[in-house]
Order: structure tokens, then sequence, then C-alpha cells
């Protein structure tokens, strides 16, 4: 497995300003080319993208995320785009079910670009369905050979990005949204 996992970072306060309240947001992971993927945020009129790169491949890092998520707490992946880096921060706000999300592009210093309150269980569906989406479909061994390019053997660090923690908890989340 080739992951980077960046230094471990603290919690990120949230900006001063009050979070948007979306009634819809998406998420989407781009097919590969030559070892980048870009991972897009859409809602009401905003689109923020984050570059991820094979030299510093963020998914594992995203899966652990996500799992820290499900498992009721907060977490911040930190995302690095070869010369600056890119935070995923979310704290529970007001509480357990709802999440404060914010990214972060940090070059010289942190600077939120997009903050919104969302439902926690939202927002881990969401990431998990685009990262299954780009991962799993419509063919793995196309994405794999487009994701790690570089590589002299594609096929040696392999690996899946399921978590059995992330789909148990969306498995028993109710779907009104009460569960956490």
């Amino acid at each position: 497995m080739f992951w980077h996992v960046p230094p471990p970072r603290g919690p990120v306060p949230p900006p001063p300003t009050p979070p948007r309240e979306p009634e819809w947001f998406e998420i989407a992971f781009g097919a590969p080319r030559a070892g980048w993927i870009h991972l897009t945020l859409t809602l009401e009129g905003v689109l923020v993208t984050i570059p991820n790169s094979q030299v510093f491949d963020p998914f594992g890092h995203i899966v652990r995320w996500l799992e820290a998520l499900a498992r009721g707490g907060e977490a911040v992946c930190e995302i690095d785009m070869e010369g600056s880096a890119a935070l995923l921060s979310a704290h529970p706000e007001p509480g357990p079910d709802r999440l404060r999300f914010t990214i972060w592009f940090e070059e010289e210093e942190l600077c939120p670009v997009c903050d919104l309150r969302l439902g926690r269980r939202d927002l881990v569906r969401a990431f998990h369905e685009a990262l299954l989406a780009v991962w799993e479909k419509p063919d793995p061994e196309t994405f794999w050979r487009a994701w790690r390019w570089m590589d002299k053997d594609p096929e040696a660090g392999r690996y899946g990005i399921r978590s059995t923690v992330v789909e148990d908890y969306l498995a028993t989340s109710r779907p009104d949204g009460a569960g956490t």
C-alpha cells in the first residue's frame, strides 16, 4: 500500500462566520488521468475542486477520515496537492448528527473555501458513494491502470477502499436521519 500519511494535525477551529446550510450538495471524484483524480464538491452555485495526486495518494486517509466520522467523532483529512494542501474538516455542530464541514486550502496560510452544516450520515454517504463510483465502476481494471500509471507494476500496490466501519454505519443509520 502506498499511502502518504501527513503528520497528525490537531483540530482546526471553524471559521468565525456562520456556515451555509445547503438544500443539496454533491461529491464526485473524476476519472483518473495521468495519476490525478479531481474531487469536486458542488452545491447551490458553488464548485470546489481538489486535485488528488497519485504521488501523495490520499484515498487511505480519506477512508480513515470517513471511519472517524462514522464512529461519531470529529476529524481532519489532509490532502497533499503537490505544493499546497487541502483540509477536509468535520466537527459535530450543533449536535452529534450534524457536522460543520469546512474545506480549507493551505498554501502560505489556512483559508476556508467552503463552510457547510450537513447531516453526518449525508456527508459520509456522499463521500462513500463517490469513492465507490470512481473506484469500482465501470471497470476497476481501467481505473487502476489510469490511477497508478507511473508504477512499473501497477498491480503490485493494488488496494481496496471499502470500509466495514463505514458500510456498517450507513447500513444501521435510519433513513429519517435519526441514527448517528
